[in-house]
C-alpha cells in the first residue's frame, strides 16, 4: 500500500509566510542603548531679557555647553552619525 503526500495547503503555505516575516522582522529590531539622559544641574538660574519687543533668556555659557554636550552624547547613544549629531 502506498501513502501518497498532501500537496502544500494554503494553510500551510500562509503558516510558512507568517513564520518567515516574524523571523526577518526580529532580525530588525535595533538593540537598545543602555544610555540614560541625564539632566545637567544648572550653576545659575536663566535671566530673561526683553529688547525692542523680543523675549531673550540668557544662560552662563558652561550650564549651555554642559546641556548641548549632553544632548550630543544622547544623539550619539542613539545611533546618530557624528554628522546629525554636529560633533564633527
Amino acid at each position: 500500500m502506498r501513502l501518497h503526500r498532501k500537496p502544500w495547503s494554503i494553510k500551510h503555505g500562509l503558516l510558512l509566510l507568517l513564520l518567515a516575516g516574524a523571523i526577518s522582522s526580529c532580525a530588525m529590531v535595533p538593540l537598545q542603548s543602555p544610555y540614560r539622559v541625564t539632566i545637567p544641574q544648572l550653576q545659575a538660574a536663566p535671566s530673561d531679557y526683553t529688547v525692542s519687543g523680543v523675549k531673550y533668556r540668557a544662560v552662563l555659557k558652561s550650564d549651555w555647553d554642559a546641556v548641548v554636550r549632553e544632548l550630543k552624547a544622547a544623539c550619539l547613544a542613539l545611533n546618530g552619525t557624528p554628522k546629525e549629531c554636529q560633533t564633527e
